[in-house]
């Protein structure tokens, strides 16, 4: 009927957030996480995490225990539940909520999304199966970003494709 119609509907621009999970769900954490992360230790201070935070303009960082894995994560919220005169001395364990939600590279980022979102989470630790070793961190962010650069890619290549031999490249 109109001569820009599309096959399906998968093919028309106007349909293209119809395709959003099946995309999701072939894009991984390891492809959009964060490998340089901020971290805290726990003898970190308060006052510590509070200097990073800031410093990094970060809304949470991880804790780490000696041998790297994940005992916490302290956000900007807790941090400022303590009264200042406190902050040097009070260390981040006191405050930090110890079962933090974890993802792992190989994981989809419709999981990750999932995750994020049904717990109520700006971001996410990304940690190796089966050691738990944190390896980076993945934030709403860093999905969106993801998922943009891949809908932006294949719309380049859909665009790019070369005309069948004997048609007509018309430019409009």
């Amino acid at each position: 009927i109109y001569h820009s119609q599309v096959e399906t509907r998968a093919d028309s621009p106007a349909h293209r957030g119809e395709y959003n999970v099946p995309l999701m769900t072939r894009l991984f954490v390891e492809d959009a996480m964060t490998r340089d992360v901020a971290t805290l230790t726990e003898r970190d201070t308060v006052d510590q995490a509070n200097q990073l935070l800031v410093q990094k303009r970060l809304r949470a960082l991880p804790v780490l225990s000696a041998d790297g894995k994940i005992s916490g994560i302290v956000t900007m919220k807790d941090v400022t539940r303590v009264p200042n005169e406190q902050t040097t001395s009070t260390n981040v364990t006191k405050i930090m909520t110890q079962n933090v939600i974890t993802i792992g590279p190989r994981d989809s980022l419709f999981e990750a999304l999932r995750k994020i979102t049904t717990n109520g989470i700006s971001q996410m630790p990304v940690v190796e199966q089966p050691n738990g070793k944190l390896i980076g961190i993945i934030s709403m962010t860093d999905l969106f970003r993801a998922y943009n650069k891949s809908v932006s890619e294949s719309i380049s290549l859909e665009e790019v494709e070369a005309p069948a031999a004997g048609e007509q490249v018309k430019f409009e």
